[in-house]
């Protein structure tokens, strides 16, 4: 259906029943000034220009349609300016139908509408009466060439704006620290980077690689913490075993001063400390055993009772 006039509704065929309504081309000609001036009172002011765009739009389908043909007249008639701003002329439009019905045998209708093109517009040059209904339809046309322009260079700003934030998105990924290999930490801090980029930031072209290198990398993350939390229980572990090589060997001293031997002693205490190292609980007690036994060798004393003082 075509556009319809403000509230009213009223189409192409509404229009057309109201004002060619009472012309009856194919019934007897003998009342066709009678049913021409009905037709023509029929005619309302307030859809004079907008009806008009109705029929022209009905006329570019069915250009031969005498109905639509008859009612452009008649509203040109009766709306001058109307007809003027859609550059049509009555008067030439009302000849073109007076020849097309003399060509079908309906004299009397050509003369009575011949009668309306003289009497409209008299002053029109002969330009003027054989120029077509192409100022509507040119000015339809390039509006429609508006609009397509319109459209192409939205579409053109959408593109141009879309590639300026790809590039502006490659950019920042291309800037994120990089992921050393072997380095739990620098992969954290860049999947933690990678994360930033995908989240919030909408559809780019660039994401499916930035998915998967963050899918890589997040699986390089969780194979060095399970390495890095190996090296910790190992380490753990170690220091364990030299703890307890430790305490075994200041037992041995401790032995070896109830036996009197205070060189042997001193030897395992040495052994204990350099076993058990500086975080080893008892490293304390037994670097203060070494400097008691290491003074009483250099005041000549070699009893077992030299070894009363050894811390337990």
């Amino acid at each position: 259906m075509d556009y319809s006039y403000r509230a009213g509704g009223l189409a192409t065929d509404e229009i057309l029943a109201a004002i060619a309504g009472a012309v009856r081309i194919s019934s007897s000609p003998r009342d066709a000034k009678r049913q021409l001036a009905q037709a023509r009172a029929a005619v309302d002011e307030r859809l004079a220009e907008v009806a008009m765009e109705h029929v022209l739009k009905r006329l570019e389908r069915e250009p031969r349609d005498r109905e639509a043909l008859i009612t452009l007249v008649l509203l040109g008639v009766e709306h001058p300016e109307a007809a003027a701003s859609l550059r049509i002329s009555p008067r030439a439009e009302a000849l073109r139908l007076a020849e097309l019905l003399r060509g079908e045998g309906s004299l009397k209708w050509a003369a009575e509408l011949e009668a309306i093109g003289s009497e409209n517009s008299p002053k029109q040059s002969p330009a003027e009466l054989l120029r077509p209904r192409v100022g509507a339809s040119s000015r339809r046309d390039r509006t429609r060439v508006l609009k397509v322009a319109v459209g192409a260079g939205l579409v053109l700003l959408l593109l141009l704006t879309g590639l300026r934030r790809e590039l502006e998105l490659r950019t920042e990924w291309a800037a994120l620290p990089a992921a050393e290999a072997g380095d739990l930490s620098s992969v954290r801090e860049r999947v933690s980077k990678l994360a930033s980029l995908l989240d919030g930031r909408g559809l780019w072209l660039g994401m499916p690689a930035v998915a998967a290198e963050r899918l890589r990398l997040e699986g390089e993350m969780r194979r060095l913490a399970r390495v890095e939390s190996q090296r910790e229980e190992d380490s753990r572990l170690a220091a364990i075993s030299r703890s307890v090589d430790a305490e075994e060997a200041r037992e041995k001293a401790l032995l070896a001063l109830e036996a009197g031997s205070v060189r042997e002693a001193r030897h395992w205490l040495a052994y204990a400390l350099e076993r058990g190292g500086s975080e080893w609980a008892g490293a304390g007690g037994v670097s203060r055993d070494l400097v008691l036994l290491g003074g009483e060798l250099s005041s000549g004393g070699s009893h077992a009772a030299g070894g009363a003082g050894v811390t337990r």
